[in-house]
């Protein structure tokens, strides 16, 4: 179940709605913030210094939470590579925190990586060889001249 929450919560999609999300809630926040205002006015010291205490404990556990989520890359069993979660692209589990950052180049038949020392292959198991073209039936008057 956490699997599939860290896989849901840590897409792009939910940061472009969270991305959308954030002008709406300024916007609430600019028109609730003269009662904001007259409620904080009435509260004690004490109690100010511990929502303000409380409210920075809260930011900070949120970001926290927002950058275990959302690491950069995604391993993918079945091809055996990482995939970048923003553009999508493979990258090799052994070069991929080499510098500069070069995704695996695509083949016919699956990826290699790119650097000289590494080349490492990685197969497509989605991949189907294409069945071969029959070959024309000769014709028995004239089959001694195809040889």
């Amino acid at each position: 179940m956490l699997k599939f929450l860290k896989d849901h919560l840590a897409s792009p999609t939910i940061a472009k709605v969270l991305a959308w999300l954030s002008p709406t809630v300024l916007a609430v926040a600019v028109w609730a913030r003269e009662g904001a205002i007259q409620q904080a006015r009435e509260l004690s010291p004490q109690s100010v210094a511990l929502l303000l205490t409380l409210s920075i404990v809260l930011i900070l556990a949120l970001l926290a939470w927002v950058f275990y989520l959302l690491p950069s890359f995604k391993y993918l069993p079945k091809y055996q590579v990482y995939q970048h979660r923003v553009n999508g692209l493979y990258y090799c589990p052994t070069c991929r925190n080499k510098k500069p950052l070069s995704p695996l180049r695509y083949e016919k038949t699956g990826w290699r990586c790119p650097f000289k020392e590494c080349q490492k292959f990685y197969k497509d198991p989605d991949y189907n060889v294409p069945p071969e073209p029959p070959k024309p039936k000769l014709d028995p008057r004239t089959a001694w001249m195809a040889n």
